[in-house]
């Protein structure tokens, strides 16, 4: 899953397009995996100007990602 917000009125949120090879390369990782309990989300956002992909962790105790628009953990 991946979402997004924006202030813009010409913002498309959820065009598929604008979504990075390799981040759509890892929703369908995700989605080939078995599920997860609770599942795991991909959220984008802006931060300080540059689009950036949250991918929440599998249980309570593990690491969350962040990644960069080329699918650089940070």
């Amino acid at each position: 899953m991946v979402s997004g917000c924006s202030n813009s009125k010409n913002s498309n949120a959820s065009n598929a397009d604008s979504i990075p090879i390799c981040m759509k390369d890892l929703i369908r990782k995700h989605q080939a995996e078995e599920k997860e309990n609770p599942p795991i989300k991909i959220y984008s956002y802006s931060y300080q100007g540059k689009t950036v992909y949250f991918e929440t962790a599998a249980c309570c105790d593990m690491f969350s990602n962040l990644y960069d628009s080329k699918c650089v953990l940070l």
